[in-house]
């Protein structure tokens, strides 16, 4: 017996290197798993939306940044609870479809939550003098109504709260439904 051999033999008394070799190992649990399980439960998964239009169901299927990107997207901007009665899960994934911007969310939010009551008559007024100033067409407006309307649930609120006659939320559907136009995802008329 070598040296090392005794010394191994002193210190791992009762122990072969064979018995060592073959006896398995079992990996201790990560010290951090149990914390993170605790600070981020598995989420379960969205409750599937039988409301969503088909039109509106057939384009987040066919876009493959949606399926990776859609459920975070406008997080920050449109926060759980910041319209009042809306499902905000949703509203984000609506706005998606829409093209807005992050800005358009936080206008649309102070609108929305505008402590005044609203004026629909006097934004009418503005809204058509603003379409004249600005050049806009009679085909312009009628693509900003397709868009309202493709997802009802989007004209239906916009008809409810009044905001459809908002100049800045008319103005804002018309560039929306420009740029849909030559996306190709809003049809019709050109």
């Amino acid at each position: 017996m070598s040296d090392q051999d005794a010394m191994a033999q002193r210190l791992y008394a009762g122990t072969t290197p064979d018995a060592a070799a073959a006896a398995p190992i079992e990996a201790a649990p990560h010290p951090d798993q149990a914390r993170a399980e605790r600070m981020y439960p598995d989420e379960p998964p969205p409750e599937v939306r039988t409301d969503v239009p088909d039109e509106i169901a057939a384009m987040r299927a066919a876009d493959p940044a949606r399926r990776m990107f859609g459920a975070t997207a406008f997080a920050q901007d449109l926060p759980d609870g910041s319209l009042p009665g809306i499902d905000v899960v949703e509203a984000r994934q609506v706005a998606l479809d829409l093209g807005v911007e992050a800005v358009d969310l936080r206008e649309l939010r102070t609108l929305a939550n505008a402590e005044a009551e609203p004026d629909v008559e006097a934004w009418r007024v503005e809204s058509h003098a603003m379409l004249t100033q600005r050049g806009f067409t009679a085909a312009d407006l009628d693509g900003a109504r397709q868009l309202a309307c493709r997802d009802p649930r989007v004209k239906s609120y916009l008809d409810a709260t009044g905001l459809g006659d908002h100049p800045k939320v008319v103005e804002r559907f018309v560039e929306l439904a420009r740029r849909a136009r030559v996306n190709g995802t809003l049809k019709g008329k050109s």
